[in-house]
């Protein structure tokens, strides 16, 4: 079952998603969220502040 989808931009040190799809109601839909990444060993970090204030930290491990 889809749960999420969007739309990814990348740049040298930033990244911007905008969710395009979403099985539960969000806020999110269509709105541009930017984030600053890093690449940790296997682990994406991404630091970002949402459209309603909140500060937030994605961690993303690779797995084999």
């Amino acid at each position: 079952m889809k749960y999420e989808s969007g739309t990814y931009s990348v740049t040298a040190d930033s990244c911007t998603e905008t969710q395009t799809y979403s099985l539960q109601e969000s806020k999110l839909l269509n709105v541009a969220v930017h984030y600053q990444y890093a690449i940790r060993n296997d682990t994406l970090v991404l630091n970002g502040k949402l459209p309603g204030g909140a500060v937030i930290e994605d961690y993303w491990k690779r797995v084999k």
